[in-house]
């Protein structure tokens, strides 16, 4: 888990954000919203390569 202030990659706000599949900084609302899209995209990826 890496935190960080900056602006949310679905939100666009600036909040406490934590990296997600290494490459997207989500806020904790977004991540909550979206985890199942989030958890989606993570399994595509260990999929593909």
């Amino acid at each position: 888990m890496k935190l960080s202030i900056s602006r949310c990659s679905k939100c666009s706000r600036i909040r406490l954000v934590d990296k997600v599949n290494g490459e997207k900084w989500v806020c904790f609302a977004c991540k909550q919203k979206y985890r199942h899209e989030l958890k989606a995209e993570k399994d595509k990826r260990l999929m593909a390569g």
